[in-house]
């Protein structure tokens, strides 16, 4: 297998609250110096400074007046306090209290979650989901009208309505793309007001989008292995630079159990520029799982897809809930799909919640059929 270097969860702010999917799938991770001086810390700084240099266009040098001999010298002196400061970070760590009273010489990282840590959703005693009178607009428009229903932990529940009904509207305010003007949004007991998006990530919300994102120029392992390293929080810039973050073990077992249960093992080392857009649909989605979600918002994942494509999406997102203890909140124009996959259905219309229910019970609504289907529409 060929080694690669990953980037930082830093740098993938839209994937995992990304957008994303992959979320694409922003993040933040602690770390600490190590005993002694990395050679490698200290040959990236100065190869990053002089990089830097050899890039800055001589326009720009005549322009600040310097000539390039000391252009280049006044670049390396910006480096040295660089060096001075992983300097003395490798041999002087700030000495934290240990439980006795006593002090310990290292200060150890805190990982965003156990690398043996391998459970998924848990259920907590009251609803993992919590929406109350959310309420978002646009100028004069009113996009989303007080909102308010709950998704229990491993339930699935589908978000139907006409196109402008305020569907993904509402998930990027519960994704934090879009910030409301009123309401609360309540996510496993931790309101997420004000919250940036690859927090949100890291609590356990998973997306994927209407319009396919994805990395088209990665394999579809690496877009798993990218949504992996991402949920740890783990990497370091340092290591991204000098190609030493090569995946773990573990990391790499997540990613296969992930390929398996979405049925695309066989396409794992495909470029993804080469899959048809069924095919997407499911790395996007594999992507979204890879991170463990406690909840997954599945935006028509359905979209552009045939009945057998269709099909495929529809028993894995079963799979997920069933397996896994994933909740779903799926949003899906295709409404036998929404009839196969959830336990209860919330319809929206203009903004506003119209009905909620079990789906046959929603669909009998004569003011749902109205909205939605047409005066004489029918669910068969």
């Amino acid at each position: 297998m060929i080694e690669i270097s990953l980037p930082t969860a830093h740098n993938l702010p839209r994937l995992f609250g990304g957008h994303g999917a992959a979320s694409t799938v922003a993040h933040a991770a602690t770390s600490t110096a190590s005993s002694s001086t990395p050679l490698s810390l200290i040959i990236g700084l100065v190869v990053a400074g002089v990089l830097v240099l050899s890039l800055v266009p001589a326009e720009l040098a005549r322009r600040k007046g310097l000539s390039f001999l000391r252009f280049y010298v006044f670049g390396l002196l910006a480096v040295i306090p660089a060096l001075a400061v992983a300097l003395f970070a490798s041999g002087h760590q700030l000495p934290v209290p240990s439980p006795a009273g006593n002090s310990i010489t290292s200060t150890p990282s805190i990982p965003a979650r156990p690398a043996a840590a391998r459970e998924f959703a848990v259920p907590s005693p009251g609803p993992l989901l919590s929406l109350s009178s959310v309420t978002k607009s646009f100028g004069g428009i009113v996009a989303v009208h007080g909102i308010s229903f709950d998704v229990a932990a491993g339930e699935s529940v589908g978000l139907v309505g006409p196109n402008g009904a305020g569907k993904t509207t509402l998930f990027n305010c519960v994704c934090g793309q879009l910030r409301p003007e009123g309401g609360t949004v309540i996510f496993d007991g931790v309101s997420l007001h004000g919250m940036p998006t690859f927090k949100r990530a890291r609590l356990g919300i998973g997306r994927t989008y209407q319009k396919v994102e994805v990395f088209t120029d990665m394999t579809v392992r690496d877009h798993l292995l990218v949504a992996e390293r991402a949920r740890r929080g783990e990497s370091r810039l340092w290591k991204d630079l000098m190609n030493q973050s090569k995946p773990t073990a573990d990391e790499l077992r997540n990613v296969e159990e992930t390929l398996e249960l979405v049925g695309i093992s066989h396409l794992a080392d495909t470029s993804v520029n080469a899959l048809g857009l069924g095919n997407c649909r499911l790395v996007e989605l594999a992507r979204a799982l890879a991170a463990q979600p406690k909840i997954l918002l599945a935006d028509e994942p359905s979209s552009g897809l045939d009945l057998g494509e269709t099909a495929e999406v529809a028993a894995v997102l079963r799979t997920v809930q069933r397996d896994r203890g994933t909740a779903v909140l799926l949003v899906e124009h295709d409404l036998s799909m929404v009839g196969e996959v959830v336990d209860r259905t919330v319809v929206m219309d203009l903004g506003a919640m119209l009905a909620e229910g079990s789906f046959d019970e929603v669909m009998a609504d004569p003011m749902v059929r109205q909205a939605y289907l047409g005066q004489s529409g029918l669910v068969s």
